[in-house]
């Protein structure tokens, strides 16, 4: 499947006329230095809930049947379904991007992340956690096509491309250390419950200190409600 898209890609990209926005973006040292506050928004926003997201995956069917006493098997069932949710999350928060502000939104989808994995580690029983899980799922899901119309359409063509690999780079760094450092902690002895517990406090931390910081129009904006890159480029 991976080989039939990518001939299809190269196929429909030499028959589209693709703009040259990008033709002075050279440099990705010189990109970070002229949009990191950006680059670092994105990073804060998708690092701090990406890492507990990493954590919470990876660990999920292990989390369930220790804390939960769910089997394996409808642990992954559980899994499975918790990225099922991604599917209409990406589609409809990737519209909604489209049509608000973009840093409050963002706020909302990782707040809302945060809460999820407390309700999470509350809830007994098969349902409820399905349910809660669904919950976790499109949040987390949400927070990706987000950031990725706030900082596409906050960055100007020329740095576009670079900063944004800058930006994706440091932001997936951060969050893979979130498995191991929570598989650490559990097998040091504690339990999964306070951990995820407490990795979610912290994001609502973080998110409480960025609203601080947009209230006090600290943060970029990224793109008007509607607006395409190519329109707020500069």
């Amino acid at each position: 499947m991976a080989a039939v898209t990518t001939l299809i890609l190269v196929y429909a990209s030499r028959r589209t006329e693709l703009p040259d926005a990008g033709s002075e973006d050279r440099s990705l040292l010189a990109a970070a230095r002229a949009q990191w506050p950006v680059i670092l928004t994105g990073i804060v926003f998708v690092g701090s809930a990406g890492f507990l997201w990493n954590g919470l995956f990876n660990l999920y069917g292990d989390y369930l049947e220790v804390a939960k006493g769910i089997d394996p098997e409808t642990g992954r069932l559980l899994l499975s379904l918790m990225f099922a949710a991604g599917v209409p999350a990406f589609f409809l928060t990737g519209m909604l991007a489209d049509r608000v502000p973009n840093v409050p939104l963002l706020l909302a989808i990782v707040v809302s992340f945060a809460l999820s994995v407390v309700a999470l580690t509350l809830v007994e029983g098969v349902l409820a956690i399905a349910g809660v899980s669904l919950l976790v799922g499109y949040s987390i899901h949400s927070l990706f096509p987000a950031i990725d119309t706030y900082t596409l359409s906050a960055l100007p063509d020329r740095h576009r491309a670079s900063a944004y690999a800058t930006f994706s780079a440091t932001m997936m760094s951060i969050q893979a250390l979130g498995s191991g450092t929570i598989g650490l902690a559990v097998s040091r002895g504690f339990s999964y419950t306070p951990l995820f517990r407490g990795l979610a406090a912290g994001v609502v931390v973080v998110s409480a200190v960025m609203v601080g910081l947009y209230r006090a129009e600290l943060l970029p904006s990224g793109g008007a409600p509607g607006e395409t890159p190519a329109a707020s480029a500069d």
